[in-house]
């Protein structure tokens, strides 16, 4: 167990650099915080206390992401997580993404361009055979969709350039 200490004004001796090493070497946030018996959100606030504290390319694309979803269930539907890959995808070109995730998010492409659809959401749309969780829909595909993968709703605040992330890649994934 880490030695607590008042270090760094956290109270726990947990540093933006010590958060940025144990992520390296694969812990989350949940755990971060419970090795130092702090909350979720303390790490995170900690973490953030310098503004220039290297933010990984998963939580850039939390910060791009184009719906307000609930976690519960909707973030545990593969549309949810197939958007979030792709988020990542769209900021790193795949580099450091797993060969798994880049299968799925190969797969997703296909689809979407396959079947003409485009992702929705809407927390009000109910479970369907295509997404058990509800929340998400693939519907058909119209001239206004242009090249992206989601259709942006009323809620969206993205800037134009943040909703350019938002369009199928210049080039499949490679697996």
């Amino acid at each position: 167990m880490p030695r607590r200490s008042n270090r760094g004004g956290s109270g726990s001796g947990l540093t933006p650099a010590m958060i940025e090493a144990l992520k390296n070497r694969g812990y989350n946030q949940n755990q971060i915080a419970e090795m130092y018996g702090i909350s979720r959100q303390r790490v995170s606030q900690i973490k953030h206390k310098w503004a220039n504290y290297y933010k990984s390319p998963r939580e850039r694309a939390k910060e791009i992401f184009p719906f307000d979803v609930p976690r519960d269930p909707f973030q545990k539907s593969a549309a949810d997580k197939r958007l979030r890959d792709h988020a990542e995808y769209a900021l790193t070109g795949g580099k450091g993404m797993n060969k798994e995730k880049l299968q799925r998010l190969r797969w997703f492409y296909n689809r979407l361009r396959r079947e003409n659809v485009i992702l929705v959401f809407d927390p009000a749309i109910p479970p369907s055979r295509e997404v058990s969780t509800g929340g998400y829909a693939y519907v058909p595909r119209t001239r206004d969709d242009d090249d992206y993968i989601v259709r942006f709703n009323e809620d969206c605040d993205l800037s134009e350039e943040e909703k350019m992330l938002w369009r199928f890649p210049p080039a499949l994934p490679e697996v």
